[in-house]
């Protein structure tokens, strides 16, 4: 049999947990018809394998690329975020968001199968913000990146549903010239709403054979403070925060908690924790895309003054967010880039400014900037 675009493997492929590799000169066959040849690795995380590759055909010939192989199809929760982030790229329109150009699926033969692992082509982005700090960066250029991010932000929260990246990091920001542009969306969450509680777009728990809610399709009733939707055989009750899938004698509590702390993929980074996301991994709060605005401004922090502050948690991610005072940097600006960082790191969500309100502000500091670089220099790069 061949295992091909569905939540139900055969058990063999439990067991060998696969992760292909993909060989120098390999040529690669996309769903566009395009053929794509390998040219070295790049990487490889807990979810998939990076190779740098070139198009050998059509409009893009000769230019290089990123390839995403997602390795771990035998995990349906994972693979259906696979497919949520790749969709959700597909349709970005942003210079400041990485993009996805291509994207087919890789067969392995498996003794009388075969596993499908799917793939992507984007862009290749070899400098991340981490590096690009550690090399140096002027004051003009650490505006220019500032404003770029928060217009990224910005537009994810304008897309209908909303989008919460959760994992802004220098490692998952890349450098390319003088453009700053956000990438790694494995822990993306659209926040659209359904009457059942659940979020479309969202991959829901997975025990078995996979639940998968309809939302539409789904009957829902209320009792009390939970609110219960009916899908087929399958009953998604949601009391509070805490959302809990029963099929038969098994139940899942929250899956979308349960994949932020998985150790072993994407998750809530340590070092970059907002009290957005503790509230709402236990249960106790909405998220909303304000929480990316807090984590940009742990990164801001970083990037400006050489420190995060970010006190990072001793026992586990759930412990209260607490930061140390911003550290200290000198330019002449100094003063308006501590209050807009420092108004990015309000706890109080209510007070906090969405990233549509900060442009203004992070535009009016990037222009006096290029004044006084003209005036001292001439230029601003």
């Amino acid at each position: 049999m061949e295992v091909r675009k569905s939540f139900v493997w055969a058990d063999f492929a439990y067991d060998m947990n696969p992760s292909p590799d993909l060989e120098v000169f390999q040529r690669i066959h996309s769903n566009s018809g395009v053929y794509y040849r390998v040219l070295q690795p790049l990487g490889r995380g807990g979810n998939s394998s990076v190779y740098l590759v070139e198009a050998m055909a059509g409009q893009h010939r000769g230019v290089l690329f990123a390839l995403k192989l997602f390795s771990k199809v035998t995990d349906p929760v994972r693979l259906g975020r696979f497919k949520v982030e790749v969709d959700f790229l597909k349709k970005c329109d942003h210079p400041s968001i990485m993009r996805v150009y291509d994207d087919g699926e890789y067969a392995v033969s498996a003794g009388a199968s075969r596993l499908i692992f799917p793939f992507v082509i984007a862009d290749f982005l070899p400098k991340t913000l981490h590096q690009a700090m550690l090399s140096g960066l002027s004051m003009i250029e650490k505006l220019a990146f500032s404003l770029q991010l928060l217009s990224a932000l910005a537009y994810l929260a304008e897309r209908n549903p909303k989008v919460v990246h959760r994992d802004i990091k220098p490692y998952n920001i890349f450098v390319r010239g003088k453009a700053c542009i956000l990438g790694d969306f494995g822990l993306l969450k659209l926040l659209e709403p359904s009457s059942a509680g659940l979020v479309i777009g969202e991959p829901v728990a997975s025990v078995g054979q996979a639940v998968v809610a309809s939302v539409g399709q789904a009957v829902v009733a209320s009792v009390g403070q939970a609110v219960v939707a009916s899908v087929g055989q399958a009953v998604v009750a949601s009391v509070g925060q805490a959302v809990v899938a029963s099929v038969g004698q098994a139940a899942v509590a929250n899956p979308d908690v349960d994949f932020i702390l998985d150790s072993t993929g994407p998750r809530m980074a340590r070092f970059y924790r907002t009290p957005d996301l503790v509230e709402y991994c236990k249960g106790r709060a909405e998220l909303t895309v304000k929480s990316d605005v807090f984590q940009l401004g742990l990164v801001l922090a970083e990037l400006f003054t050489g420190q995060n502050p970010h006190i990072p948690a001793v026992k586990n991610l759930f412990e209260e967010v607490k930061l140390n005072p911003l550290a200290n940097f000198e330019c002449s600006q100094k003063a308006g880039i501590q209050y807009l960082i420092q108004s990015m790191l309000l706890f109080d969500v209510s007070k906090r400014p969405n990233a549509a309100d900060l442009l203004d502000s992070w535009e009016g500091l990037f222009r006096e900037a290029v004044v006084i670089s003209h005036q001292l220099e001439g230029r601003i790069f």
